[in-house]
């Protein structure tokens, strides 16, 4: 396991992505993408996480993961600021998955309204200082 997401996983991320409701009864599940909102990874796997990023460049890294449309986003990103889909390859390269909450009502354990104000691009808080930790 890679970890767990407080938020409500919709979001079908093969290609072309859509939006679709899980059905399951309301029961937990894994999940190959890794949710950014209240995320809280395995004490093992971010340690894990930040080795392999040391071991790898950047500049270069191919961190596309097949079939997944955050490969497209990632394409079109500041690579380094997008520090999840260099987790997604992590995880894919080690078949992790991310725990998610199902909960009735389409309710949520944390949620992002993207109000103004919100860092983004060169704001975040880049890989580049993970690496040096």
């Amino acid at each position: 396991m890679a970890g767990i997401s407080l938020q409500r996983q919709t979001l079908i991320p093969q290609q072309p992505s859509k939006q679709m409701e899980i059905v399951n009864d309301h029961h937990p599940f894994l999940y190959k993408l890794v949710g950014s909102i209240g995320f809280s990874p395995h004490p093992q796997r971010w340690p894990e996480f930040l080795e392999w990023i040391q071991t790898k460049d950047l500049d270069t890294l191919d961190a596309q993961v097949e079939g997944l449309v955050t490969s497209v986003w990632y394409k079109r990103s500041n690579k380094k600021s997008m520090w999840t889909q260099l987790f997604l390859r992590f995880c894919d390269e080690r078949g992790l998955y991310t725990l998610y909450a199902n909960l009735p009502e389409k309710k949520t354990l944390a949620a992002h309204w993207r109000e103004k104000g919100e860092p983004s691009g060169e704001g975040r808080a880049g890989i580049s200082r993970w690496r040096r930790q």
